[in-house]
């Protein structure tokens, strides 16, 4: 599996309540609840960061293993790049 580059694409508006992001996408008018990973995972991805980098600071952070914590990150961030919220360079180094 290649080592993604995930960078925001998107300026949302947000509010954070208990941990969890409140985000509205003014330009398309849509509004999003991330729960309390991908809030972190948001976060992280301010500036451009590998696939891998991410992984691991959840690994640290969350009780998963990897296979489930980077099939799960995969499936979260190819959500957010089909709602233009991130681009994904997946192309060899």
């Amino acid at each position: 599996m290649s080592d993604w580059i995930v960078a925001r694409r998107a300026a949302l508006s947000e509010a954070e309540l208990d941990g969890e992001l409140l985000g509205l996408h003014v330009e398309q008018g849509t509004c999003y609840g991330f729960n309390g990973t991908a809030t972190r995972v948001w976060k992280m991805i301010a500036q451009p960061t590998r696939l891998s980098a991410l992984r691991d600071a959840l690994l640290l952070q969350y009780d998963v293993d990897a296979e489930t914590c980077e099939r799960d990150l995969r499936g979260l961030l190819r959500t957010l790049e089909q709602d233009g919220l991130v681009s994904i360079d997946d192309s060899p180094p």
